[in-house]
């Protein structure tokens, strides 16, 4: 059941471990989320659940058999879905977690500091509202002054017309 403080959230989770996939599961719950997610396990699954969406955001193991975190980061960027990308590993080292983050990844918590998932992914949603309603925003004022523009641009070819 949802209540009105829990935020409702789409995971798309690349993760071998049900187990892990659990505990980020309930991890976001306690962090006031109510996430449904689906667990992808290889390269196949996870393209035919990109197209399935839509997904607020996407976690991903760093680490696992034939299919690497990398390979997901990368199917997913070809996507072009502007939604969150956390990595959520054990195996993932710092200069490792730098490189993921210069390929795309937004952020990465391990899985021994769960409890950072809930605000990172807090973070990441806050700044993709504020960038969306930012851009938003540039474009409705872009449009209102040219409409400004366009009409003054109107009533001096009419007075010109009007004077000739």
């Amino acid at each position: 059941m949802t209540t009105m403080h829990e935020r409702p959230l789409r995971i798309l989770a690349a993760e071998d471990s049900e187990n892990d996939f659990r505990l980020a599961m309930r991890q976001l719950r306690k962090a006031g989320f109510a996430p449904s997610g689906l667990r992808v396990q290889d390269l196949p699954s996870l393209r035919q659940a990109l197209l399935e969406g839509p997904w607020d955001a996407m976690i991903s193991d760093f680490s696992m058999p034939g299919f690497s975190g990398l390979e997901a980061l990368a199917e997913f960027r070809n996507t072009g879905m502007d939604i969150p990308f956390i990595f959520v590993s054990g195996t993932i080292g710092e200069e490792t977690a730098v490189a993921a983050m210069q390929a795309g990844a937004n952020d990465y918590v391990m899985k021994e500091n769960l409890g950072r998932l809930g605000p990172a992914l807090e973070r990441e949603l806050a700044g993709a509202e504020l960038s969306g309603g930012l851009v938003g925003k540039a474009v409705t004022d872009a449009d209102r002054e040219f409409g400004e523009a366009n009409g003054r641009h109107r009533r001096r070819i009419v007075c010109r017309e009007a004077a000739a």
